[in-house]
């Protein structure tokens, strides 16, 4: 099996960790480091507010040029 991307996040760091650990001792993994761009979408965090907000503005941009809404 090939899984090209993986996230993992959650509110305390020990889980994250817990399922990081789990998931490389199964599969060959390399830590790319913080995310902030997956598939096109853009991936915004936050930490003071505990908040991970994704954005897909060239779906958004698509979209309004389909309706004629350029």
């Amino acid at each position: 099996m090939y899984v090209h991307v993986l996230i993992v996040a959650g509110e305390k760091l020990d889980g994250v960790e817990a399922v990081e650990r789990l998931v490389s001792a199964k599969f060959e993994v390399r830590d790319m480091g913080e995310v902030k761009d997956l598939i096109g979408m853009k991936v915004m965090r936050k930490r003071a507010a505990k908040t991970l907000t994704l954005s897909n503005p060239g779906h958004t941009a698509t979209l309004l040029s389909a309706f004629g809404m350029n």
